[in-house]
């Protein structure tokens, strides 16, 4: 019974006590649900005792080893705990070259087109595959699905995100999956402004992003190959799984590239094309 309830309890929390993983993760242990945090912990102990009490009358030893239990649970909460700030300094120097770019970026953007990005804005840019992540990439879909004009803002940020390989993380439709703002919304989009324009330019940029991932060369030596490189590889395949997406980007860039409108700006073609 212990170990049903043990697989059962697992298999439906992936990642123990959070449904999702990343740095923001969604306890499962909210509402009624929260009584399976104390009650697993107790059925365990109780079936415990009530097998060794068939053998001996030791009722009184029961509340011993319960108070003993809770007080070495305490201890080792605390002397096993994670120094966070050294997890914190590892995933500064493994994402160092990520948040470099990050900043960069944003700064260059901010000094060309006098535009101000917020704190929480940069926080959750510098996110890789959490909730923030996944909530950012969805509002950036759905603002170039309006047929509104995207803010300047909006659009550099979409580009940011490209060429900073973020993902967002709705794995669970893998075989639908596509993190940003669709080619043909790209495209769309580009209509709604002036050739000359600052927000004509980003659109260019999100798209020339698109190609740049997708005409990622798939490495020979994976010895001693730039983590940059593999990343660009990986979201290859990872984001560029559905044949229309690819279709799409294919037919924007040939419109754009057919249109003297936009001759002032180059955008490569694909490489291996559907």
């Amino acid at each position: 019974m212990i170990l049903e309830v043990v697989v059962r309890f697992g298999s439906g929390t992936p990642w123990g006590y959070a449904g999702y993983f990343g740095d923001q993760p969604i306890p499962v242990f909210t509402g009624a649900s929260g009584l399976l945090f104390y009650l697993l912990p107790l059925v365990i102990f109780l079936h415990g005792w009530h097998t060794f009490r068939l053998a001996v009358r030791c009722f009184s030893w029961m509340g011993y080893t319960f108070v003993a239990g809770c007080l070495l649970s305490f201890v080792l909460a605390h002397i096993t705990s994670v120094d966070s700030s050294v997890v914190t300094k590892v995933d500064a120097e493994l994402r160092a070259e990520f948040y470099a770019y990050i900043d960069s970026a944003l700064t260059e953007a901010e000094q060309k087109y006098n535009i101000k990005f917020s704190e929480e804005e940069v926080d959750d840019l510098k996110e890789r595959s959490t909730v923030a992540t996944a909530a950012q990439l969805e509002r950036m879909q759905k603002a170039f699905e309006d047929k509104q004009p995207v803010p300047l803002k909006t659009i550099v940020i979409q580009r940011v995100s490209v060429a900073a390989l973020r993902l967002g993380s709705n794995f669970h439709d893998f075989a639908n999956y596509w993190p940003y703002a669709y080619p043909e919304d790209v495209g769309q989009q580009l209509k709604n402004f002036s050739p000359d324009s600052d927000e004509a330019k980003e659109c260019i940029h999100v798209l020339q992003s698109f190609v740049d991932i997708y005409n990622t060369p798939t490495p020979k030596h994976w010895d001693n190959i730039d983590r940059w490189e593999i990343q660009k590889h990986a979201n290859k395949w990872s984001s560029f799984r559905l044949p229309s997406v690819v279709d799409s980007l294919e037919k924007v860039i040939q419109a754009i590239q057919a249109d003297p409108k936009y001759e002032q700006y180059h955008i490569d073609n694909l490489a291996h094309a559907r």
